[in-house]
């Protein structure tokens, strides 16, 4: 039998190939090892010089007036440069507590939707503190924020004011806001001139006018509320309707039914119906 001629590789020389991968895999290692720690390195780099901007910035905002933090604040910010600005203006802003309130009501008159999103939740979050700030802007010389004044007192407990809401009845710009407010703080002593102005040509007005005397709750305006339920809109009837409903005055629907136009006498028979339910639920509920 014929053996090769080929002779194998010496032994030495399978352990010296193999050292050298080793070591190649050991410098491989230490390789990725560097870049590693460099790629770290510039993060880290990277993240001082961005908390630095930012720390830079928010030391520039606080140098600026109430206006010009309101302005950044709520500005249209495209570039990263200006969204970093209006960040750093909000975070100024917030840091003046329940004061912000006051501050963004100095600027509600301005036609910028976003101020009145972060005005209507701190007032309905402080509703019990708030008051104080937005008594003296019923006095503002822009109708847009005596009206937006008077409409957030009506979340707020101080009825003993209402004697201040009464004269905002007289400008068109304000007379809804005064309606809600004088209901939601029961003002009986007002009733009058809500009910006039269940006639008001504006269909927003009439249906406020109509849910402030169901705040009122006072069942002498009953009488007054008849004459909606034959309103043009469907929407005033069936306000007038519920309104009739929860001042609960059953012998007054019974007797206008028998004069009432056949659309009223549905809205009137509904309202009876109403409160025939009502009371026969707290009837129920008696231990």
């Amino acid at each position: 039998m014929r053996h090769s001629s080929r002779q194998k590789p010496p032994r030495a020389l399978w352990q010296t190939l193999a050292i050298v991968w080793q070591n190649l895999a050991t410098l491989w290692q230490n390789l990725a090892t560097l870049w590693q720690t460099l790629a770290i390195r510039c993060l880290i780099a990277s993240g001082c010089l961005l908390l630095s901007a930012a720390a830079q910035e928010a030391t520039n905002t606080t140098a600026f007036s109430e206006s010009e933090l309101v302005r950044l604040a709520y500005s249209d910010a495209l570039t990263t440069e200006e969204k970093t600005e209006k960040n750093a203006a909000r975070a100024e802003l917030n840091k003046l507590g329940i004061d912000k309130l006051r501050v963004l009501f100095d600027h509600v008159h301005v036609p910028n939707m976003f101020i009145r999103f972060d005005i209507d939740p701190m007032v309905h979050r402080n509703r019990d503190t708030v008051g104080p700030i937005l008594l003296p802007f019923l006095d503002s010389p822009h109708v847009r924020t005596r009206s937006y004044a008077t409409y957030y007192l009506g979340f707020t407990p101080l009825r003993e004011h209402r004697e201040k809401i009464v004269p905002l009845l007289d400008h068109d710009g304000t007379r809804t806001s005064a309606i809600r407010t004088l209901g939601k703080w029961a003002a009986t002593n007002h009733l009058d001139k809500v009910t006039a102005l269940f006639d008001d040509e504006n269909e927003r007005r009439r249906i406020t006018a109509i849910n402030a005397v169901r705040d009122i709750g006072d069942p002498a305006a009953a009488p007054a509320l008849l004459a909606s339920l034959d309103d043009s809109v469907l929407t005033v009837r069936f306000v007038a309707e519920r309104a009739l409903a929860e001042l609960g005055d059953k012998k007054v629907l019974r007797k206008a039914v028998k004069s009432a136009s056949p659309q009223a006498k549905w809205h009137l028979e509904n309202a009876i119906k109403t409160i025939r339910a009502s009371e026969k639920k707290a009837a129920e509920e008696k231990p």
